[in-house]
């Protein structure tokens, strides 16, 4: 009876080990999901930026391209 005992005791144990490692697991992957998310924020925001400059400095260019050739 004991020894029953004690090897469903350490079945448990066991199994509840797993359980903890795998829960461990699926929270380090939710934190590296999380900081993979911030990471793609971030490169879509510089990209924004950048092309909304761009644009603006083409838009910039073609007028006073325009204006010159009206003034000149």
């Amino acid at each position: 009876m004991e020894k029953k005992q004690k090897l469903e005791e350490q079945r448990k144990e066991e199994k509840n080990k797993e359980k903890n490692k795998e829960q461990r697991k699926e929270e380090k992957n939710k934190e590296k999901n999380k900081e993979k998310k911030k990471r793609r924020r971030r490169t879509k925001r510089r990209r924004t930026t950048t092309t909304k400059k761009k644009k603006n400095i083409r838009q910039k260019s073609v007028i006073t391209e325009i204006l010159t050739t009206f003034l000149f």
